[in-house]
């Protein structure tokens, strides 16, 4: 390359920059992906990676024809052209298809990009050796196949330092994609929609390295997630940790949601009703074949009916085992490798829709300093357990603004959980249930209340909200330390029962009548005002019509 540089009339400060950008040019490694195979976008990979410089494979905005898996690697990034889309119905985005840009059309059973999916038997030593990086990835419709992506895979690293986005994923057999065992990853605007019969779509974020390696750490979802989902066992968004390997456990550590989760699920909008048997002293559920399909491992169910005398009606379960061929067992918890035992025989009706619209799940590992994100939309009408929670904590919250569940049964936020969980708005009645209780800790109802009808420990799920008291006769809300600053609770006696706030250990709380509801419909406001850390100490005004 010949650089022209004329000192009598270029601006001697421009020198260095033309000198610079000479350079950056002459670095630059790009190749074009053609054929419009698999093959040709692999070698394209290839060949940047073999040359030993980092570079970018631009696909064209035509569709490719995907018939094998195709390997990513370290330093090569995949952009393509951003797709055209087609709305319909009244619902824009529930109807949305490519109709040009870079279109993958995957077959039967492939996944389209990978990278280190093959599952470990151990964490390996100096696990972060394995790991591809500095991948940009963008621009890319997906359609059909098994699945878009899988990176990383049980006790196996995935990528760090890299970026996904603007990412569109239709109706794959298998999953959307599957991030696992991710480091230093940013990830926006990946959509999702699946319209198959049964099965199929889901977006899993994994970590399953033995608990020291802090997987995901520093890693985020700057843009929205958006989950699309027609059928019953389909799935939606689920963030996961699991690792049962030689007691090794596993962590999700400091990753955060900083955009939006959204599932959509209305197939269906009321729940599935099957048929099955007990008998006493054995966890097997009978059920016809054809009704398995619609109760895989991880489905909540709830009873229909009278339920036998383990079982509570109005209480979710999982499904935790099923035969494949007339049996499954379930279990109040969700990571439960047996069911519960039945104490009595005779037919049984169980009531589903599905999976959770969102999985939190700790299967055999925890979440630490993780955000959920605050502004969450979960609509998926009818379901049981619209959102499941489960091992989550130190540090760790989620805020959802909008729960869409159940009519037909009450629904309940399954939560075996010592983070922070904050619903803003549901059009439904929704039950919070923490460590597998078939009693709420609280019911939310639609317009930001809570039902209480007894003695109650505020928590952060009541703050910003409405409690309405039931009680007949005299009740206590006890208020402990770990609210959020700033936590502001409206508190109404509908029942003749007065109220009593008792201030928990290193708490204060100050009125200037006192510290006692004044009669029934008289109403009373609750306000964290100092959190003084280095005493240990909090305070909070109660106002309104208070008496001594």
């Amino acid at each position: 390359m010949t650089l022209d540089i004329n000192y009598t009339t270029t601006n001697p400060r421009k020198v260095d920059q033309l000198l610079e950008n000479a350079v950056e040019n002459l670095q630059q490694n790009n190749e074009y992906a053609f054929p419009y195979t698999s093959e040709g976008i692999q070698s394209a990979i290839d060949k940047i990676y073999n040359s030993g410089i980092p570079g970018t494979v631009y696909l064209a905005g035509v569709p490719y024809s995907i018939t094998s898996k195709i390997t990513l690697r370290t330093g090569v990034s995949i952009i393509g052209v951003e797709s055209g889309m087609s709305f319909q119905g009244d619902v824009p985005d529930s109807i949305f298809n490519p109709v040009n840009g870079t279109i993958l059309n995957i077959s039967p059973g492939v996944t389209a990009f990978a990278a280190n999916d093959v599952d470990l038997p151990t964490t390996p030593l100096n696990v972060g050796e394995r790991s591809i990086a500095n991948i940009t990835m963008k621009n890319i419709s997906f359609v059909g196949g098994f699945a878009g992506i899988k990176i990383g895979a049980k006790r196996e690293m995935g990528v760090m330092f890299s970026e996904f986005r603007n990412l569109y994923f239709y109706n794959q057999t298998g999953f959307h994609f599957s991030f696992e065992n991710f480091m230093h990853t940013v990830f926006g605007r990946l959509c999702g929609r699946n319209s198959l019969a049964s099965g199929g779509g889901g977006m899993f974020f994994r970590a399953s390295l033995a608990t020291a390696r802090l997987i995901p750490g520093n890693s985020q979802i700057v843009d929205e997630i958006y989950s699309y989902c027609s059928n019953v066992t389909g799935r939606s968004i689920v963030f996961e940790v699991d690792n049962t390997v030689g007691g090794e456990g596993a962590q999700m550590n400091e990753f955060q949601v900083l955009g939006r989760l959204q599932t959509n699920r209305f197939g269906q909008l009321s729940p599935l009703t099957i048929s099955g048997t007990t008998v006493s002293g054995s966890p097997d559920i009978t059920v016809s074949a054809g009704d398995l399909v619609n109760l895989p491992v991880g489905v909540p169910v709830g009873m229909a009916g009278s339920a036998p005398s383990f079982l509570t009606k109005d209480t979710p379960y999982y499904v935790v085992a099923n035969d494949g061929v007339s049996k499954i067992q379930i279990s109040i918890d969700r990571a439960a490798s047996v069911g519960q035992n039945v104490s009595a025989s005779g037919p049984i009706t169980l009531r589903t829709l599905g999976y959770p619209g969102l999985e939190i799940h700790g299967l055999s590992g925890i979440f630490t300093y993780c955000n959920f994100g605050s502004f969450n939309d979960i609509e998926c009408a009818g379901a049981i357990v619209p959102i499941s929670i489960r091992g989550v904590n130190v540090g760790c919250s989620i805020g959802i603004s909008e729960i869409r569940p159940s009519k037909t049964l009450r629904s309940e936020v399954n939560c075996y959980a010592a983070g922070s969980v904050q619903i803003l708005s549901s059009q439904d009645d929704v039950s919070i249930v923490a460590n597998g209780s078939s009693t709420p800790a609280f019911v939310y109802r639609g317009a930001g209340q809570r039902i209480i009808t007894g003695n109650t420990t505020l928590s952060p799920t009541h703050n910003q909200g409405t409690i309405i008291s039931t009680s007949a006769t005299p009740i206590n809300i006890t208020v402990n330390k770990g609210m959020p600053s700033g936590a502001r609770v409206t508190v109404v006696p509908t029942g003749a029962g007065q109220i009593t706030f008792v201030p928990g250990s290193g708490v204060t709380i100050n009125s200037a009548n006192g510290l006692k509801t004044s009669g029934q419909y008289k109403r009373v406001f609750l306000e964290f005002v100092a959190d003084d850390r280095y005493n240990g100490t909090e305070s909070w005004v109660l106002t309104g019509d208070t008496a001594v």
